[in-house]
């Protein structure tokens, strides 16, 4: 177990899944919420070749190029 959070963020989000499946096997607790991303951090997500913000991606008014990076962020989030 790291002493800080994980510079990598996609190892972040596979600790914080692992520590929260974790808490469900061990019957800690049956509801848990995490919050992937700060609210309104508009963090980009370069590891799926997204270089906009995913909050301004979230705005997209139908945009079909926007929508498909949003999809491809949705995708990694479920894969983790």
């Amino acid at each position: 177990m790291p002493e800080e959070r994980p510079k990598d963020y996609t190892e972040h989000i596979q600790l914080m899944y692992d520590l929260m499946a974790l808490a469900f096997q061990a019957d800690v607790t049956r509801v848990i919420t995490f919050m992937v991303g700060n609210a309104g951090s508009n963090r980009s997500y370069r590891m799926v070749d997204v270089r906009e913000g995913h909050h301004s991606l979230s705005h997209h008014r139908n945009d079909e190029e926007k929508m498909e990076q949003i999809r491809r962020i949705n995708e990694f989030h479920t894969e983790q």
